[in-house]
């Protein structure tokens, strides 16, 4: 962990609020982006934050215009990990011309 992440967490365990430009580094540099939600004017993001042994979600929206600015409204949340593996199969259904190119590819989920 760089030592920023290590001032970062510090801050979060003290109970304090990060600020815009702290929230704004964690939510894009720090951890793994995922899209949850889409508006015509932002998506709404989640971003996964691993600290040492403590795991925090930080929720944000990404505006998707030069008009619509990121916004931070909450602080980052602590929660728990379960993993849970799952096997899901799926068949490919590949297209082909009449010579023989590979033109289109379809993956359908085979019923569990």
């Amino acid at each position: 962990m760089t030592e920023w992440m290590k001032n970062a967490y510090e801050i979060i365990k003290s109970g304090k609020d990060l600020d815009e430009s702290w929230l704004k580094v964690l939510a894009t540099e720090a951890g793994k982006e995922y899209e949850i939600g889409r508006g015509r004017w932002r998506r709404k993001m989640v971003t996964v934050l691993n600290f040492d042994d403590e795991t925090y979600l930080l929720f944000w929206e990404e505006g998707l215009t030069e008009d619509c600015d990121d916004s931070f409204e909450e602080q980052p949340v602590r929660v728990d990990t379960k993993s849970e593996v799952k096997v899901i199969k799926f068949a490919i259904n590949h297209y082909t011309d009449s010579t023989g190119r590979e033109v289109f590819k379809e993956e359908v989920k085979l019923p569990e």
